[in-house]
C-alpha cells in the first residue's frame, strides 16, 4: 500500500510532495515537514527535480477513469431524436396553417365571381 501511495506522490506531483511523503514514511512530525516544505518552496535557488522512480514502484489506479465523451454521447442520444421529433411536429403545424390559408383564398375567389348589382360598382355610361 505504501508503494502505491509513494508512486502516486512521486509520479506527477512534484518534488515538494515527494519530500513530504518521504518525511511521513520516515516518521518525521508534520510540523517539521511543513516548515521544510515551505522553506524549500519559497527559496528560488533550491528547485530540485523529482527523482526517477525505482523499478519496483508502479502506479496502480484504484478505480476506472471517467470517459470524457460520455456527456457528449448522452447529449447526442437525447438531442438528435428530440430534434427530429420537433422538426416533424413543426412541419405538421406549418402544413395545417398553409391548408387553412389555401381554403380561405379559395373561398375568396369563389365569392368574387359573378355580376354585382350594387350602385357602387355599376359601370358608368
Amino acid at each position: 500500500m505504501a508503494a502505491v501511495v509513494a508512486a502516486t506522490a512521486l509520479k506527477g506531483r512534484g518534488a515538494r510532495n515527494a519530500r513530504v511523503l518521504r518525511g511521513i514514511l520516515s516518521g518525521e512530525k508534520a510540523s517539521q515537514n511543513r516548515t521544510r516544505a515551505l522553506q524549500s518552496h519559497s527559496s528560488p535557488e533550491c528547485k530540485e527535480e523529482p527523482e526517477p522512480l525505482s523499478p519496483e514502484l508502479e502506479y496502480i489506479p484504484r478505480k476506472r477513469g471517467k470517459n470524457p465523451m460520455k456527456a457528449v454521447g448522452l447529449a447526442w442520444a437525447i438531442g438528435f431524436p428530440c430534434g427530429i421529433l420537433l422538426f416533424i411536429l413543426t412541419k405538421r403545424e406549418v402544413d395545417k396553417d398553409r391548408l387553412k390559408q389555401m381554403k380561405a383564398r379559395q373561398n375568396m375567389r369563389a365569392s368574387n365571381t359573378g355580376e354585382y348589382e350594387s350602385q357602387r360598382f355599376r359601370a358608368s355610361s
